[in-house]
């Protein structure tokens, strides 16, 4: 945690030149929130472009992904294209409603009520095994109404569904499906990781790498058009992203499916010290 550089904001500092790293949340779901910002069940056509409702039950606050049973279509992008696929993104269906809310007074805040829903998609190493992470992410305009700050990933869900194969005969994987469990990520708190400590014992037993990086759009997955190869640099002159996008789109995950490489010599190492006790007398100098 220590030893990752950043800038003046406290952002991470990290480049994705590969362009692996780019995680779509633009799905978008409505939630009728009244002027005492109590959340309430909404009966009237949904705004243009938006992909589905929020509604409240004695349950709690949902995204509305079932839809009556026809699921949500929402578009991932493919960490492992050109490798595996026949495009960066690709369409999947959600079949379960995601729990935002206790109820309708205590529930994840979004100013705009607006909230977007994504799903990360990239690969990890077990041993001499693959296997495919996938962690559920939900975004919010916490302070400033249409402007997203806030990423919520529903790890625990991720945790139970990567570990599924460790499973006894018979055992079945215990999905929350609930964000609000789980811990808020801003970009400069200094807690952009993605990690998980499944039996609570303070140590971390599950990584999905650490939001924050700039992906560089090598296939046009946001800019609508793909990179090319500029002649007289010999480097590529893709649109280089955001960490995060203020309009809640997408944001930038720093991943490295096997585990070391790309992930290490794409991030600035510093511990941040400034001054050391170099001749062991407790006296400090600055180099």
């Amino acid at each position: 945690r220590e030893s990752l550089a950043r800038d003046e904001k406290n952002h991470p500092i990290m480049l994705d030149a590969d362009g692996q790293g780019i995680i779509l949340t633009n799905s978008t779901f409505f939630a009728f929130i009244d002027k005492d910002g109590i959340i309430r069940n909404n009966t009237n056509p949904l705004p243009a472009g938006i992909t589905s409702s929020v509604y409240k039950t004695k349950d709690g606050v949902f995204l509305n992904i079932s839809q009556g049973g026809k699921g949500t279509e929402i578009q991932v992008y493919n960490s492992f294209f050109p490798q595996f696929g026949n495009s960066p993104i690709f369409n999947g269906t959600l079949d379960t409603d995601i729990k935002i809310g206790k109820d309708s007074r205590n529930y994840i805040k979004s100013k705009s009520g607006i909230y977007h829903l994504g799903m990360i998609y990239q690969g990890a190493t077990e041993g001499p095994y693959a296997r495919i992470q996938l962690v559920p992410v939900l975004v919010i305009d916490s302070n400033i109404a249409g402007v997203y700050d806030t990423i919520i990933p529903d790890l625990s869900t991720s945790w139970e569904d990567y570990t599924r194969y460790d499973l006894k005969s018979g055992q079945k994987p215990k999905y929350d499906f609930d964000f609000t469990d789980e811990k808020p990520i801003v970009l400069g708190s200094g807690n952009e990781f993605l990690v998980y400590d499944s039996n609570k014992d303070g140590k971390a037993d599950y990584s999905a790498g650490t939001i924050g990086a700039q992906v560089v759009d090598v296939y046009g997955a946001i800019q609508n058009k793909t990179a090319k190869i500029d002649k007289s640099l010999n480097a590529i002159n893709g649109t280089l992203l955001p960490a995060l996008d203020p309009n809640g789109r997408f944001f930038g995950v720093m991943n490295d499916f096997v585990g070391h490489g790309t992930s290490s010599a794409s991030s600035i190492a510093s511990k941040g010290k400034q001054t050391y006790d170099i001749y062991n007398n407790t006296k400090q100098y600055t180099i």
